[in-house]
């Protein structure tokens, strides 16, 4: 069947954004500030604004997601988008001062709280209950444009003299906001009145008990007979889901605590906890293999390119894995690898710089295999009228993300960049519970698996 306007509008969104993105805020902006500052806590402080402001901005863009339209939303978010723009590109220009520079940080944490919940509310609104591939589609999409973005800034450093200098820093940063142009003109286009009616609506989780419940208003006593109707009418019986929608048992007597609010809380802190563990080293890579592994930054660009094409990879096989194992399954068995990958980069010996970034993209590869999977799972239990909200919830993964950067700076300073990575692997380790258990959880109700997801399908059928 054909993409939906704002599908294929999200995935040309998705990587004219990542593509900017990857250049302008990447590898090039962290080291420039460490040139000025030459502190890492620096560093992590202008992230921890940059997060802050996320924060402060998706949960108002959220309500008004729910309560207004989500293509208003993302038009008042282009208009931002280019104010922090062009105050980034003078500020680097004219006064490049750390106070300066995290104000410019804190306009494109607005920006970007603004648009990750419209663009993730309008998408979801317009993908059909079950088929997860389109996720991975524009994950995809996403990581392959931030590797273009980071082979940008490798030939950018290439042409200018392969040197840590903050004049070329500059320059890579200026292209990526160049590039930035193409999405915030992307995003005048998308439109609420193309989005999916009862097609893009959460599925039905059975209790405990094995009796139905309903995702929109908390508790009911069987399905709706004009709701499965009209989605009968939506939906092709023949449509080829990657993910079967849930089955639909017969009414039975239910409680009124809704398990999509159980799978909600369970994904939001398990995301919570991996954000902040990921904060902690992520923005510090580059500064790593600059000071530690002496690597020069098309060395440092090349590496940060071929490694979205390691997640593209890994998140197509991932998506054929979970037809068969279940998608909480396969995001178990890779958050356990990226733990044991990440350790193991405190033991290897900085002066093997072949083995360290062998072991880096590898885990980087596995850590962000399962993102579009389990982001499926979390929009198909999210009723429409609370998508807005919930991705509004989300950013406070954002702000642990962003905010932990700066306690990363901190550690790194006093503990060295070893030390962090197994503080880092250890609260990863604890992100995994919260999954096991959704994962246990829906095994009692009989919904993990592919088998089960199969069945699912064709009792729907």
């Amino acid at each position: 069947m054909p993409l939906n306007h704002n599908v294929k509008l999200t995935f040309w969104w998705s990587w004219f954004e990542n593509l900017s993105a990857s250049v302008r805020s990447g590898d090039a902006l962290s080291a420039y500030i460490y040139l000025i500052s030459r502190r890492t806590s620096t560093v992590g402080i202008i992230q921890g604004i940059n997060g802050i402001s996320q924060l402060a901005a998706a949960v108002p863009a959220g309500y008004l997601c729910d309560i207004l339209r989500r293509d208003m939303v993302l038009r008042s978010g282009a208009v931002l988008g280019l104010l922090a723009a062009g105050t980034l590109a003078t500020t680097m220009s004219l006064a490049p001062t750390i106070v300066n520079l995290a104000a410019c940080a804190g306009l494109l944490g607005i920006y970007r709280g603004i648009h990750s919940v419209a663009m993730e509310s309008i998408f979801a609104d317009s993908v059909e209950a079950g088929r997860s591939s389109l996720y991975t589609k524009k994950y995809i999409v996403t990581v392959l444009a931030a590797g273009s973005g980071q082979l940008l800034s490798f030939f950018v450093f290439l042409r200018l003299g392969n040197r840590w200098r903050m004049g070329d820093c500059r320059a890579v940063v200026e292209a990526g906001l160049l590039l930035m142009l193409a999405p915030l003109v992307l995003m005048l286009f998308f439109n609420d009145d193309l989005a999916l009616d009862h097609a893009s609506e959460a599925v039905t989780l059975p209790d405990a008990s094995g009796a139905p419940t309903s995702n929109a208003e908390g508790c009911t006593d069987g399905p709706d007979p004009e709701l499965d109707m009209e989605r009968n009418t939506v939906i092709d019986p023949g449509s080829e889901l990657d993910f079967p929608l849930l089955p639909t048992p017969a009414a039975q007597p239910t409680s009124c605590c809704p398990p999509a609010v159980f799978v909600t809380l369970l994904l939001t802190l398990s995301d919570l906890l991996s954000g902040l563990a990921s904060g902690m080293t992520v923005k510090f890579f580059a500064i790593f293999f600059l000071e530690q592994c002496r690597l020069r930054p098309a060395t440092v660009a090349a590496v940060a390119a071929a490694a979205p094409c390691g997640v593209a990879f890994a998140a197509a096989a991932a998506q054929r894995i979970a037809a068969r194992v279940g998608r909480v399954e396969v995001s178990i068995c890779t958050r356990l690898f990226d733990v044991g990958l990440l350790s193991s980069m405190a033991f290897i010996s900085t002066a093997r710089a072949p083995a360290m970034l062998t072991v880096h993209l590898l885990r980087t590869a596995l850590a962000n295999s399962t993102r579009p999977l389990m982001r499926s799972v979390l929009m198909e239990v999210v009723p429409k009228q609370y998508r807005g909200k919930v991705n509004a919830f989300e950013s406070i993964t954002m702000f642990s993300w962003s905010g932990s950067a700066a306690l990363g700076g901190v550690l790194i300073e006093r503990l060295g960049f070893q030390a962090t990575f197994l503080v880092t692997a250890a609260i990863k380790l604890a992100a995994c519970v919260p999954v096991v258990v959704l994962c246990v959880t829906l095994r009692r109700l009989g919904l993990s698996g592919a088998r089960d997801w199969r069945d699912g399908r064709a009792a729907r059928r």
